[in-house]
This record gives C-alpha cells, sequence and structure tokens, in this order.
C-alpha cells in the first residue's frame, strides 16, 4: 500500500539526493516542472524552507516529489495494490489510480495551493483525543469558529479555528491539563475558513476529464474506498478540501488485510509514524529520510527496498541496477585483511548482565570514545509531563520556555532563598539542599511524569565552586528532594549543557561542567523510576534563527522515546556517543620516557602508583618523585624497622603495609631508579609547588606527570554528604587544575590522568568519584602540547581498591570469579606501556582511553539498562529461599508478634534472612539481615501494605516494631495513603566493580 504525505511533511532540498543519482526519478520531476510552468514559474530546486512554509508552493512541490517517488518504486517492480493519501496526498494516489492525468493534476494542486492560500488566516490544534470525544468537547466548550478538521490516529486529532478560537481552547485544555500542542501552520486548514475556496475550485475540476479509478485507494472524506462515482465528481474534490481529514479510519479500513505491507512515498516518516499507532508490529516503512536523519536519500530507499524484499515483495533487479556497471578489482591484495560478516546470533532475550569472558589479547582491551550521526526521534506527546526548567536570564531559556507549548511548565531560576514569584514560577538557593525539598513538595503533586529540563549549565560559570553548585550537586538534590517524596510520579532529568563535549575537535570545553556526566550515569542507578540523560549544545547567542531551530531539536527530543543517554548537537546535527575497539599491539621500544628521565607521580605511595613506578625503575632507570598525602619514615629509618619486623613479627605472621613499601621502594632502587618521596596534598597549590621545586632542585626538569591520586567515594546518594564529595572531587579535579598551573609553562614528554571507566558507566554509590573522573577525561582534551592522555582503568585486582574491597560472605564466592576477569598488575603496566609508547595512530589525535577486558560496548549499553528499578525485581525474584535456622542469641529477649500487622511483617522476615521465628524488637542486621535484603523485604512490604517505609526509615528503626510504627504513621497521614516511595538503592548492596583506585 502506497501512503502519500500531506502538507507539512515538506522540507528544503527534499529528494536531492535522488534527483542526482536516481534517472527515472529526475525525468519524472523535470517533466512535472515543466507541465507546472503555466501556473508557478520556480526554480524547483533551490526552495526554501520559508518559501515551502506557503501553501501555494508546499502543496505542487510535495504532489511532485511524491509522484516522480511513486514511478521510481514502480520502475523497480514495486507495484502498489491499494493507496491511500493525507489530504494533497490524496491527489497522488488519484493519479496513479487514472483519475487524473499528470498535466490536470498539476494543474489542479497548483489552483488548490492556491485558493487555499488566498483564504482567512487561522491555526491548528493538535490534542491527543479521539474524533468522537473533540466533537463532544467543541460542543461543550461553546467557542465559535472552531472545527475538528483531521482525525489522524484513534487518539490523535486536530482542530482548525481563527486564531482567537484556538487560543481560547488551548488555555482551557491546559486548564484541565489535556495536551494540546499548536501546529506550524499559517490557515485553519479543512474547516469553514476554507469555504471560499469551494466554489472557484469545483469549476477548476469541472475544466478536465475525470475517469474512475484503475486502483483502489481510500478516500480522505468517507475513511473508506473511494467510489467510482466519488472520484468523477467535482464536488467530491472540491468537499475534499473542506471536510475533515478522516485519516485514522482509512488506515483501520486497509489494516484489515494482515498481509498488506506499507510504504510512505513523500518526504519524513510522518504517515508511517502515524499508521504505526495503529498498526501494531505490521510492516510499515519510508521512502526519504526526516530532515534530521543523517542518513541520505540512497541509503534510506535501498534499505527500505531490502527491507521490502525481505517481506517478499518481488523486485526487478535488472532496472534497480541499470545504471550500475562492472568494476575491474586489483588481483593483489595489498595487506591481508578479513572482512566477512559473521552473521549474528539471533537472542530471544537479551543478558542482564555482561558476559565476563576476559579476552585473551591485551590488544583487545582498548577502546576510544568515537561519536555518530544518528537521526532526531520521533516526538511522543501522548504522555502528560509536568515540564520543570531550570533557567537563567539567557535569551536562550526564555526562547525555550516559549517554545514548550501546550504542556505544564514551571520555571526555576537561581536566587538567593526559595521564593514562588507567580503561578508557574519559583526561585531557589541552589545551594541550600532544603530549598530543593520546598520545591518538590510544593509542584509534585499527583501522579504526572516530572520532566526536567536543567539549563543552569548552559553558560560558563565564575568560579569552579559555582559550576559544582548549578551542576552536580543540584542535579544530587533534585534526585534526593525527589526521592523523598511519598509519590507515586517518575522522573526524567534532562540536562542541557554546552561546552562540555568535543564532537568534531574544534570546540571550547569547560571540564567543570563535565561533572554532571557522571551524576547523570549514577543517578538511575541508584532511584528507582528515574531516569537522566545528558545533551551537549553549542549556543549562538548572535544568530537567532539558527537558536530556534536548536530549541525546536530538543523539545522533540526531550519528548522523544529515546534511548541514548549521552548525545550532542553540532551545526543542525544530532550525535550520540559511542565507543570504537582499537588494536595496540606490544611495542619493543620506549617512545616516550628518557633514559634516567624525572617521572612524577601522585599517588605515587598506593598500590598502582608503586607499581607505575617499578615498570619506570626497570625500563629507563628513572628518577622517580612519589607524592604522597601521608607520613612515610625518611629512608634513614627502614633498616631498623625491616630489622625489628623480621625479628619480633614476621614470625607470628604479622603483616605491616609500611614494611611492604620499603621492601618495594627498596626494589627499585635495586633496579637502578632513585627515588624522592614527598608528602604533599596534590590538591593544595602551595605544598605541590614546593614539592616541584624541591624535584627541580635535586633532578632538574621534570620529563612526565602521571597523575593517580584518588579517593573512592563512599555512600550512595542519600546519605552522601558535601564533605564527602569533595573528599573524592580533590584529588582528581583541584588536583589536576593545580598541577596545570604548575606545569603550564613546562614542555613534559607527556602527562597521564589516571581515569576509570566509572566516569563512563557508573556505578552504585560511585556518583562522586564517577563525576570526578569525567573531569579528567574532559580536562583531558582541552590540552593541545605534549602527549595528554586520560585512561579509563577497568579494575585492577591484585592493587588498588579491588585488592582489599570486603564484601559480605554470601557473595564472597561470586566477588572472587569476577576478580578473575580483572587486571592483573602485569597485565596492567603492559597496557599502560602500549598507550604510552604505542606507534597506533588513532591515539595521536585521541586525549582518552578506555581499557576494560571485556567487551566495552556491550558493558556500557549493559550499565545504562541496569538501573533501580532492574536491581530491585532482580532482588525480589532472588529471595525467599533461604533454608531456615533457628533464631541466634540476642541482646534482648524473644517477644512474639501482638498484632496481625506485626505477624504479617515478622513472616516476611523470617522468610527473607531464614529464621525461624522473629520477634518484634529484634535487630534485622542482627539477626543476618544486609541492606541488600533490607530492599527486598521492603519490596515484599509494598506488595502487601498501603503505605511504604523508605530506606531511611528501615535503617533508623529495624525491628519489626519499629517497622510497623513508621507504616501506622504513614496510613495516618492522609493525602499519602496508598502511596509509593522513591527509594535510594543501598550503598552496601554487592555490585560489579567499576574503579580501579
Amino acid at each position: 500500500v502506497f501512503m502519500f504525505s500531506g502538507q507539512g511533511s515538506q522540507y528544503a532540498k527534499m529528494g536531492r539526493g535522488l534527483y542526482e543519482t536516481e534517472p527515472v526519478f529526475r525525468q519524472e520531476c523535470d517533466r512535472c516542472w515543466q507541465l507546472l510552468e503555466p501556473h508557478l514559474k520556480l526554480d524547483w530546486l533551490s526552495l526554501s524552507d520559508e518559501q515551502l512554509q506557503q501553501t501555494a508552493i508546499a502543496q505542487p512541490a510535495l504532489f511532485v516529489i511524491e509522484y516522480a517517488l511513486a514511478k521510481l518504486w514502480m520502475s523497480w517492480g514495486v507495484r502498489p495494490t491499494a493507496a491511500i493519501g493525507h489530504s494533497i496526498g490524496e491527489y497522488a494516489a488519484a493519479t496513479l489510480a487514472g483519475v487524473f492525468s499528470l498535466e490536470d493534476a498539476l494543474m489542479l494542486v497548483a489552483t488548490r495551493g492556491r485558493l487555499m492560500q488566498e483564504m482567512p488566516g487561522g491555526a491548528m490544534l493538535s490534542v491527543n483525543l479521539p474524533a468522537s470525544e473533540v466533537t463532544s468537547l467543541l460542543a461543550e466548550t461553546g467557542i465559535p469558529d472552531l472545527e475538528l478538521a483531521v482525525n489522524n490516529a484513534p487518539s490523535l486529532s486536530a482542530i482548525s479555528g481563527t486564531f482567537e478560537a484556538v487560543e481560547k481552547l488551548e488555555n482551557l485544555l491546559a486548564a484541565r491539563e489535556i495536551f494540546c500542542r499548536r501546529l506550524h501552520t499559517s490557515h485553519g486548514f479543512h474547516s469553514q475558513s476554507m469555504e471560499g475556496a469551494i466554489a472557484p475550485f469545483t469549476e477548476a475540476v469541472k475544466k478536465v476529464e475525470l475517469n474512475p479509478p484503475q486502483m483502489p485507494f481510500v478516500s480522505n472524506v468517507t475513511g473508506t474506498w473511494i467510489l467510482p462515482e466519488e472520484a468523477i465528481a467535482p464536488i467530491y474534490w472540491a468537499r475534499h478540501l473542506r471536510q475533515p481529514v478522516r485519516f485514522s479510519d482509512g488506515m483501520a479500513e486497509l489494516l484489515k488485510v494482515p498481509e498488506r505491507v506499507f510504504l510512505e512515498v513523500g518526504p519524513g516518516r510522518a504517515l508511517a509514524t502515524l499508521a504505526r499507532r495503529q498498526g501494531g508490529d505490521r510492516v510499515i516503512l519510508s521512502s526519504l529520510p526526516h530532515p534530521q536523519d543523517k542518513r541520505s536519500d540512497t541509503e534510506l530507499l535501498a534499505n527500505t527496498l531490502g527491507q521490502l524484499w525481505l517481506k517478499g515483495v518481488n523486485i526487478d533487479w535488472t532496472n534497480f541496477s541499470a545504471e550500475q556497471h562492472r568494476v575491474p578489482l586489483p588481483t593483489y591484495p595489498f595487506e591481508r585483511q578479513r572482512y566477512w560478516i559473521e552473521p549474528t546470533e539471533i537472542k530471544t532475550q537479551i543478558p542482564t548482565t555482561v558476559k565476563t569472558e576476559k579476552k585473551a589479547d591485551i590488544g583487545d582491551w582498548f577502546y576510544v570514545p568515537s561519536w555518530k550521526r544518528e537521526i532526531l526521534p520521533a516526538a511522543d506527546f501522548t504522555n502528560q509531563k509536568l515540564w520543570l526548567v531550570f533557567v537563567d536570564d539567557s535569551d536562550f531559556c526564555a526562547d525555550f520556555c516559549k517554545k514548550l507549548s501546550g504542556v505544564e511548565v514551571i520555571r526555576v531560576k537561581a536566587g538567593s532563598q526559595y521564593e514562588q514569584i507567580d503561578r508557574n514560577f519559583y526561585a531557589i538557593n541552589p545551594a541550600n539542599r532544603e530549598d530543593y525539598d520546598s520545591l518538590f513538595k510544593e509542584v509534585c503533586r499527583g501522579d504526572k511524569v516530572v520532566a526536567i529540563a536543567h539549563l543552569w549549565t548552559l553558560k560558563k560559570s565564575a568560579s569552579l565552586a559555582e559550576s559544582q553548585t548549578l551542576g552536580f550537586y543540584s542535579l544530587l538534590d533534585i534526585a534526593r528532594a525527589f526521592g523523598s517524596l511519598n509519590g507515586k510520579n517518575s522522573l526524567e532529568i534532562n540536562v542541557i549543557s554546552s561546552q562540555v563535549q568535543k564532537v568534531v575537535g574544534s570546540e571550547e570545553v569547560s571540564p567543570e561542567k563535565a561533572t554532571v556526566l557522571g551524576a547523570c550515569q549514577v543517578l538511575p542507578q541508584e532511584f528507582f523510576k528515574l531516569n537522566c540523560r545528558h545533551i551537549d549544545v553549542e549556543l549562538s547567542e548572535t544568530q537567532t534563527d539558527e537558536r530556534h531551530k536548536l530549541i525546536d531539536r530538543l523539545i522533540i527530543e526531550l519528548t522523544a522515546n529515546s534511548s541514548s543517554p549521552i548525545i550532542a548537537y553540532r551545526g543542525g546535527r544530532r550525535w550520540v556517543e559511542t565507543f570504537e575497539p582499537i588494536k595496540l599491539e606490544k611495542v619493543s621500544g620506549t617512545k616516550r620516557l628518557r633514559e634516567k628521565g624525572v617521572y612524577l607521580i601522585t599517588g605515587g605511595m598506593g598500590g598502582i602508583g608503586l607499581a607505575i613506578a617499578e615498570y619506570l625503575a626497570s625500563t629507563v632507570r628513572a628518577k622517580l618523585v612519589l607524592i604522597g598525602r601521608s607520613d612515610f619514615p625518611p629512608k634513614s629509618e627502614w633498616q631498623g624497622l625491616l630489622k625489628t619486623w623480621e625479628t619480633f613479627l614476621k614470625g607470628k605472621g604479622e603483616t605491616n603495609e609500611a614494611i611492604a613499601k620499603i621492601k618495594q621502594l627498596q626494589k627499585l632502587e635495586e633496579l637502578g631508579a632513585e627515588v624522592l618521596i614527598v608528602k604533599a596534598d596534590v590538591a593544595d597549590k602551595q605544598q605541590m609547588q614546593n614539592a616541584v621545586n624541591r624535584v627541580r632542585e635535586q633532578f632538574g626538569d621534570i620529563h612526565g606527570v602521571i597523575h593517580a591520586a584518588g579517593v573512592v567515594g563512599k555512600n550512595d546518594i542519600q546519605t552522601k554528604t558535601i564533605e564527602a564529595v569533595e573528599a573524592v572531587f580533590a584529588p582528581k579535579i583541584k588536583g589536576t587544575l593545580v598541577l596545570a598551573e604548575i606545569f603550564k609553562d613546562s614542555r613534559l614528554d607527556f602527562l597521564v590522568f589516571w581515569s576509570s571507566i566509572s566516569s563512563i558507566i557508573g556505578g552504585i554509590g560511585q556518583i562522586d568519584y564517577a563525576a570526578a573522573n569525567a573531569f579528567l577525561d574532559k580536562f583531558a582534551s582541552c590540552q593541545t602540547d605534549g602527549f595528554t592522555m586520560s585512561v579509563n582503568w577497568d579494575i585492577w585486582k591484585e592493587v588498588g581498591m579491588a585488592a582489599n574491597v570486603k564484601v559480605p560472605e554470601e557473595y564472597r564466592k561470586r566477588h572472587e570469579e569476577n576478580l578473575k576477569q580483572t587486571i592483573a598488575t602485569k597485565e596492567g603496566i603492559e597496557a599502560f606501556n602500549r598507550i604510552l609508547n604505542g606507534d597506533k595512530l588513532e591515539l595521536n589525535y585521541c586525549s582518552q582511553v578506555a581499557v576494560s577486558t571485556i567487551d566495552f560496548q556491550l558493558r556500557i549499553e549493559q550499565s545504562r539498562n541496569l538501573n533501580a528499578s532492574e536491581v530491585k525485581h532482580k532482588i525480589e525474584h532472588n529471595g525467599g529461599s533461604q533454608s531456615s535456622h533457628s533464631r541466634p542469641h540476642l541482646g534482648n529477649a524473644f517477644v512474639a508478634p501482638r498484632n496481625e500487622l506485626e505477624e504479617k511483617v515478622a513472616k516476611i522476615w523470617e522468610e527473607s534472612i531464614g529464621i525461624d521465628k522473629v520477634g518484634v524488637y529484634d535487630n534485622f542486621f542482627e539477626l543476618g539481615g544486609h541492606s541488600l535484603l533490607a530492599t527486598q523485604v521492603n519490596s515484599r512490604l509494598q506488595e502487601i501494605m498501603p503505605v511504604e517505609v523508605s530506606m531511611q526509615d528501615f535503617l533508623g528503626a529495624p525491628t519489626v516494631a519499629g517497622i510497623c510504627e513508621k507504616i501506622e504513621e504513614n496510613q495516618a497521614g492522609g493525602d499519602e495513603l496508598n502511596s509509593q516511595k522513591i527509594v535510594a538503592v543501598s550503598r552496601e548492596a554487592y555490585r560489579q566493580l567499576t574503579i580501579s583506585n
């Protein structure tokens, strides 16, 4: 079935790619344009978007493209058995069916467009209601000059009327919380405003010969198959421009035959999108790309042709390849490489965990960031949302809010204190967490989806602190405020920033803003019913048109169902981040290392720092500067300490961290290195300047810096303090800025940042650590002098955090199995050597490389899919299987449950922990419970109780009596009855490790 598009789908240069490459399409376009000359003299190849907004031009232009496209399809053997058109699209269907000659059809569409453009102006409103409800609504409101104009889908209609009438209806629908959207039209088509065109158009139709259709097509006027007597009646075509478009009824008629394949013949995918609303899993394809689609005309058309062939459509391959010729290939493969495409295994189920198969070849562990163009998804306005837009005073934010017409929008600006400025405008102090709580308690009522457009990181901040307050901390406080609500809402956070991503290579990057990337990765992993994505844009304050176009694309982006969490817009193009594998072979030389070179390592006294030091000592007998914050015994005391340990402690099996480090340091000297240990906080500029001055006095110029200092994050988001976050930020962010300032006039051979894959895949409890590493990644991208690289490391199992991590006993075996797939110290050093000294050309143009022992792109995708709701689901379906054992000895006497509520709660505890009886004053954790199990218990309580106890309340009173008391308090809360609360996933829950320090 051919589906011919209607007005509104046109855009400048539509079909240009086919005109340049497909002779049949070009010949038909030229023929049509020649026939149109008596009616319209235009340069059809150079029409602008502004010209195509004129109905007199848009309708003939659409007809020509659709007719030529249909002829191209038919030349390839794709012939319609039926057709449907949307408004002006029905003329293309009727012409192919033989009702009009081509010359007459072109005259009629030109006349029709001219007459309709001459009619009084008006407006159209799209509303998410069935046609029957629209009719009732219009009768009920009593607003004059309004009519149902289009029935596009079972729950999608359009209303036409005068500007004043449409505005009144728009306000009324907004008050009733019925979604509506103003369409970009100059007239109220298919309404009484078109009455003046009926008589002259009827006379025009009477002048042409009308023939009974030779191919069945569906009528827009009746919503069913057109009758021969209708097709040849001039009054039918006059009614056609005045009566409502019954496209939804027409699709319902066509869908009665299950075998039908639907092909949109025209620009874009508007009809395909509408058809899918009714067609479900039916085959529905498009011919030309949407204007924001990155694919070329020929690429999309060829793909559609392939899809048609797969669905059993017979293709005339001879005509398809008529213009193609054989090309002789060279007989010798100059560089033997295998490019055979292995068939993809079809799986019926997507795996929920990464396949932990460690790649044997270290050369296959490396991945570099890349950006690929993707089309802008179709907007979905079916879901009613409450929009919170965090704005500044820029024109961009003002225009953005204006464009969000037809939805409930609440603006939030940064101020000195919490204040409601007017009904939909608030100010909050972004540094005050309580202001966020007040805001969300005030505006988040009912069960609407809350969608946030966070625009506070569009401008460049005055300081690092301000940048974090308006960015990272703002997102934390938004999530925490939302999580503390006892509501049924879900939350979508859309962070729109500028200068965060380097996509095309020439952008200026502000790395201090990049911490929001870490927040966007981790927030969905810790909070139920929360999604987050980041969109980076380029702002043009001077070019108003460009700003408006960008905002239009963003509005579509924010209302579309997109699975991409990291997006960027550049020059009107939409880009999504991906990571491409890069093969790094073993290297023999030391390209960037000097014999006896001077190398400074921050975090040098840690496990990884010492491993790097040993590599440099064994490779080039380096002069090593190991920076650490802690005191370490001077070299003069080493022998005495070693002797004491050998004499008194070694035989008792005692271990001592300082002794182990002394032995490592002595090994470095045995390898020919000179070692200087300096106590300094890398985040303290004065301390670091003193340290560097001391190095220069003792060793001379510093040749390379490895910034490996880091502090691991603790606690989940709900319990994380500013002090805890700043402790993580200090070495990674402030430390990097300190190093940059100190070495700004030095030409280093290399500067390597020891980052983590947490900045890319997140990690529960690691929002600050992921954010800090994201800063490192973007800071590296700003550097232009020398070799600067941020390395996103996988787990090092023998040194660093993973070596000493504590896990619950029941997960110890799994933890040990996971560690087998991580990086051994020897392997990590080899990987580092390949990055630092390799000859791979791509690394010369890249500032970031990820190291993962397993497929990284799969790991990224699954980390994004594994949100808090899925963690909860797994917990719920893995519990309740423990064997029962007797109650352990506790400090309190056993008190049996005293009422029905306590009995229900106690039973859940007994089944979950595996205790044969639980007293009402028994502590959950003393019974053997843990936080992961507490989440399961909370989920089971939700199934049988009308209210939920938050994890914070659970931890505060972890007894049956305490929980029951909290349930009774919440039940007495009135409005909060039957409510559900968003709960943060526990920090103690066992998870795959994602950090290296």
